[in-house]
């Protein structure tokens, strides 16, 4: 799973809804699909760790 801000370089990178949504990662709200992708990761390392097994992750946060 991967969390990509916008590249405002890219192509379409300077579209007005791309721009909102990283002002509305500013105010401190979780957004939706972050949450869900966390409950997601959370419910496959429970699975795998069943099997012995784990998953392997880095996170970033920059504010």
């Amino acid at each position: 799973m991967a969390f990509v801000g916008t590249d405002a370089h890219a192509e379409y990178g300077m579209q007005m809804q791309d721009l909102k949504t990283n002002v509305k990662l500013l105010n401190g709200v979780t957004p939706p699909q972050l949450q869900e992708a966390n409950a997601y990761f959370q419910r496959m390392q429970a699975e795998l760790a069943k099997s012995g097994h784990e998953i392997s992750y880095l996170c970033v946060a920059t504010r």
